[in-house]
């Protein structure tokens, strides 16, 4: 996972995946409506890179931790069939 996005062939994803990202921040006004991604900065992060930031912003959230969700899939492996 320590590959950037931008080593992937998806150079129209990151552009529309930017736009996104950037209506959304727009549209709640407020500081958040200063601040611009780039497919140049988006491409440069690693995928985990991405969901941090998308986390970060608010703009992700999940159901499960993923911390509990390794942990659960760990255990769930270690127990034999």
């Amino acid at each position: 996972m320590a590959r950037s996005l931008s080593s992937y062939n998806i150079s129209e994803i990151l552009v529309e995946l930017a736009q996104d990202i950037n209506t959304t921040l727009q549209a709640r006004g407020g500081s958040a409506q200063l601040i611009t991604f780039t497919a140049d900065f988006i491409g440069g992060l690693t995928p985990l890179q991405l969901v941090d930031i998308l986390r970060d912003y608010r703009l992700l959230s999940f159901v499960l931790d993923p911390l509990l969700a390794d942990q659960q899939q760990a255990q769930q492996a270690a127990i034999p069939p």
